[in-house]
């Protein structure tokens, strides 16, 4: 196996006294997608800046090189080749290469290396690059020989041989389950579910798992209102563990602050979390303390805490997903119109904004999407999740009869143009055919028209000779009806030329007053995309699909995509309603309950027991507005499967 050599310079300082660290890890390609596989944690090596390092015993293959400047996060993967003679080899060469640098350009160091590299590719300018690397840690303790490795001691941290301790373990890929343990800014809206398994709320780690693409399989929500870092460490067993996560997210110090308690408690608490986390082979990722300045001196504080965690996270190989960079700079609280506490993130886009915050930052380090979703129509107990098929066309009213009189209402005289729409839950007819009538003075116009079969109401439109059509009245009822047309200045509205009246064939309205249901084409997923749309009225909208039979015990899956312009402000959603043989409600399951905010598609999941008593399950999607809006969800590849 082959020797490598390195030299520590420039960013890393000059005082041979202080250790500086990077590391190396093997890697693999996968011939298959090309996907980058790394095989197990990174191995650290120190070395004193300005001293020559040699590291033995190193396979010949790809690694990955890792902590290269002040946020551990940079890499660089390089080919390390069989070693035919006795001389180590250098590096930094094979750095180079990998980086394409230009010709006769000269590096002495990793640090260097990737400042020129950042500089050359305009991602940051050679001054700014170079003072990343002026702010390496310098939290390791001073001393020890070459070869040496950091490791945890009950006095903290000293410097050992490798054959006499563990290294500090490293960053591994993280696995699909996850779990978030905090407080209630992580646990949001999140409620009660069924089988153990909760049902989604509104708060960021449900668009964590949305916006994941798949990759993350939210398992459990563990955050609780008002618990400190010690109440998390406590209930860790009951919360955490029986829900065998492979990745924890730990956000946790905005109630220890709240509370005072010293710092140095919650660090030891923060280590003893990590700890269990580790203890039940899941990955760790810490998450920085929420912005808030709900208290005088409240922002620097967090700083402060912050600071420490990212010194612990980065020493302990532990990703972290920086939600203090979120932090209003001029207040040091959330973004204007986040939060009207202070405090809790649960206004506009914010918790969207925090799940893709957190996607991103672990964007390199999630393994492939296990979440399936259906590649044909009818795959499972869903018909008709790709909305291929439509409903059935409703035929627009008869056209309304007319009658003039003059000398009564208030309609100026002229000739009048209208046509009638009949009007369902989910939508309406095309409009009949336009009709005539001529008023010769001041009066009103007495209107009629035939009942159209499972019509909830009917909407009458006008027109002035050729003019822009107006929406005059809406009626209620199937049967047969009549409008008085007196003068009624009316809403500016084209009558419809396109049937909404039906939802696709196998789905009911289920709920809700007036909304349209569309299908259309999008790039971004198969089929036909769902669209809901309140149609500007206010309430929850909703649809159903026929029953499917289960059986109490079962394991059942719901998945779909799922997006929204973020205009519906009460919220969207999916729900499955679990109910007996009376077609009784006994409980819900929700993949995605009061969504709130704008995002582009998402992938939606939720697995569940059968509980006793339930013998069939309805799905339901849901667009709900609290103000008359024109908002929208859009649901695909949605499918409704019985696991095992």
């Amino acid at each position: 196996m082959p020797d490598i050599t390195f030299t520590l310079t420039d960013g890393f300082g000059s005082g041979t006294d202080q250790k500086k660290r990077i590391s190396l890890q093997p890697a693999i390609v996968r011939e298959d997608n090309g996907e980058l596989v790394l095989i197990r944690p990174p191995q650290p090596f120190y070395g004193a800046p300005g001293v020559p390092q040699t590291v033995t015993g190193l396979a010949a293959g790809l690694w990955r090189v890792g902590d290269l400047d002040s946020d551990s996060d940079r890499t660089v993967l390089i080919d390390i080749p069989d070693q035919n003679g006795d001389d180590p080899i250098d590096i930094v060469p094979l750095i180079l290469a990998e980086l394409e640098f230009p010709e006769n350009t000269t590096v002495q160091s990793l640090t260097q290396a990737v400042e020129v590299y950042l500089a050359g590719q305009d991602l940051l300018t050679a001054d700014a690059a170079a003072g990343i690397f002026a702010a390496i840690d310098d939290a390791l303790p001073t001393g020890g020989a070459d070869g040496q490795v950091p490791v945890k001691t009950a006095n903290g941290v000293a410097w050992q041989d490798p054959a006499a301790a563990e290294p500090i373990p490293g960053r591994a890929p993280l696995g699909n389950r996850l779990a978030t343990l905090g407080d209630s800014v992580t646990i949001g809206g999140t409620s009660g579910g069924v089988g153990g398994v909760q049902n989604k709320g509104t708060a960021w780690p449900t668009f964590a798992s949305i916006l994941s693409g798949g990759r993350f399989e939210l398992v459990r929500n563990a955050g609780v209102a008002g618990n400190t870092s010690a109440m998390m460490l406590a209930r860790f067993d009951t919360d955490i563990t029986p829900y065998a996560p492979d990745t924890v997210i730990v956000t946790a110090g905005t109630n220890d602050i709240q509370q005072d308690v010293p710092i140095a408690t919650w660090k030891a608490n923060i280590q003893a979390i990590v700890a269990k986390v580790r203890a039940i082979d899941a990955a760790p990722v810490l998450g920085a303390i929420y912005p808030s300045d709900a208290a005088v001196g409240r922002p620097a504080i967090i700083s402060a805490w912050n600071i420490w965690l990212r010194e612990y996270a980065r020493a302990e190989g532990i990703p972290l997903i920086p939600f203090d960079q979120k932090a209003n700079p001029a207040t040091g609280g959330w973004p204007v119109g986040w939060s009207t506490d202070n405090v809790h993130p649960t206004l506009g886009n914010g918790p969207a904004e925090l799940g893709k915050l957190v996607v991103d930052t672990l964007d390199r380090m999630l393994a492939p999407a296990t979440i399936a979703l259906p590649a044909w129509q009818n795959a499972n107990q869903l018909t008709n999740g790709l909305f291929l098929t439509a409903g059935a066309t409703k035929a627009a009213p008869t056209a309304p009869s007319r009658t003039p009189a003059v000398g009564t209402g208030s309609l100026a005289a002229g000739t009048y143009g209208y046509r009638v729409a009949a009007r369902s839950r989910t939508g309406t007819t095309i409009a009949s055919a336009e009709v005539t009538a001529v008023l010769s003075d001041v009066g009103q116009i007495a209107l009629a028209w035939g009942a159209a079969s499972g019509a909830q109401g009917y909407d009458v439109y006008r027109r002035l000779g050729t003019g822009p059509w107006y929406l005059i009245g809406q009626t209620t009822g199937a049967a047969a009806q009549t409008l008085t047309d007196i003068g009624a200045a009316g809403t500016a509205k084209n009558p419809p030329d396109v049937d909404t009246y039906n939802p696709p064939a196998d789905w009911l309205y289920n709920s809700g007053g007036d909304f349209v249901v569309t299908t259309l084409t999008d790039p971004g997923a198969r089929g036909s995309v769902l669209r809901m749309n309140p149609a500007g009225n206010t309430g929850t909208k909703a649809l159903q699909h026929t029953a499917a039979a289960c059986t109490a015990g079962e394991t059942w899956e719901v998945v779909g995509r799922l997006r929204s312009d973020g205009r519906a402000d009460g919220g969207i959603g999916l729900w499955c309603s679990l109910r007996n043989a009376a077609n009784a409600q006994l409980f819900s399951a929700r993949p995605a309950d009061g969504l709130r905010g704008a995002f582009d598609w998402g992938v939606l999941s939720h697995r569940f027991t059968i509980p006793a008593d339930v013998t069939q399950l309805l799905l339901i999607p849901v667009v709900t507005a609290s103000a008359a809006t024109d908002a929208y969800a859009d649901f695909a590849e949605v499918d409704l499967r019985r696991i095992a």
